[in-house]
């Protein structure tokens, strides 16, 4: 077992009664909405149409309105600069996270889960934009934690449920939360007493659901030693860090055989993920333990806001 050390100043606590869903999506919004919109776009990236397409899903983003995802889904496979630069990313945050926790992409676009959003927002510096910008975010992953982990609810469309998706957003949540700084200790413990079916779910498989490394920092370049890159690296590693020692400290073999037996007669397939896990401890918490081991930053990064 490892000791989870107390927690570093710069990662928050899991809110325990954030605003509802609604609410806090739309709090996301009117502070997001206030970001310009793009007047021109990179045209060796982007036809003639898809420019189009996309400042007019900004104008309407601007507007409190709900742009279509087939309109700005491209903006997440492009350089920041390409597509308006930061200004652009934020305006679309919240959508961009609605899309990536609501089903298949638009279009065939990206994978799955597509994890493609928040991935182009940390490589927009999102560890370092304004805490009024971040706080929101957090908030409203916090509630979709509680709202799926505990209730078994997803109150945003999506589409039905294929072979691939039968788990839900689960571990897209997670991972929104890490990526708001929200502590990985309270998420994981918060999991491991929930006790419902979701819960017990995302820890049947052993894993991390911290973000990876931002390859890049769109806005450093190589004219400069770069500074946002080597401190959001730290960050990433810190956060799969405090996750994996949580885990290796309350996802224990005796926890395991335990939420076996609550899913046995009822989730056999649960049931069968979480027997495995318990048999095969010490060989799937390899990486795990690996991991754990890695520097855990202190204090935060002194770099200026983005």
């Amino acid at each position: 077992m490892t000791d989870i050390r107390p927690r570093p100043n710069w990662m928050k606590p899991l809110q325990a009664d954030p605003a509802a869903v609604d609410a806090a999506f739309q709090a996301c919004v009117d502070v997001y909405r206030d970001h310009p919109a793009p007047t021109h776009l990179c045209r060796q990236c982007l036809s003639e149409e898809m420019e189009k397409q996309i400042i007019g899903a900004a104008h309407l983003a601007q507007q409190g309105k709900t742009p279509s995802p087939q309109d700005f889904a491209q903006i997440y496979f492009e350089h920041p600069d390409c597509v308006g630069g930061l200004d652009t990313i934020k305006l679309f945050l919240p959508h961009g996270i609605r899309t990536m926790l609501s089903g298949r992409p638009p279009n065939g676009f990206g994978s799955y889960s597509y994890p493609e959003v928040l991935e182009a927002n940390l490589k927009a510096g999102f560890w370092f934009w304004p805490a009024k910008l971040i706080d929101p975010v957090r908030e409203l992953a916090a509630r979709l934690f509680w709202d799926w982990f505990r209730d078994g609810r997803y109150d945003w469309p999506r589409p039905e449920q294929g072979a691939e998706d039968m788990i839900g957003p689960g571990d897209e949540i997670m991972t929104l939360c890490i990526a708001c700084l929200i502590d990985p200790a309270d998420l994981i413990g918060a999991l491991t007493t929930l006790k419902t079916t979701q819960s017990d779910e995302a820890l049947s498989i052993a894993g991390s659901f911290a973000p990876e490394n931002p390859f890049y920092i769109s806005f450093e370049t190589a004219r400069e030693p770069a500074k946002y890159k080597p401190a959001s690296d730290k960050i990433a590693v810190s956060l799969a860090a405090r996750e994996a020692q949580a885990a290796l400290s309350l996802v224990t073999p005796d926890w395991l055989r335990a939420a076996f037996w609550r899913h046995e007669a009822q989730q056999p397939k649960l049931a069968a993920d979480l027997s495995e896990y318990e048999k095969y401890y010490d060989i799937k918490t390899a990486e795990t333990r690996q991991r754990a081991g890695d520097p855990i930053l202190t204090d935060w990064p002194d770099l200026p806001r983005v």
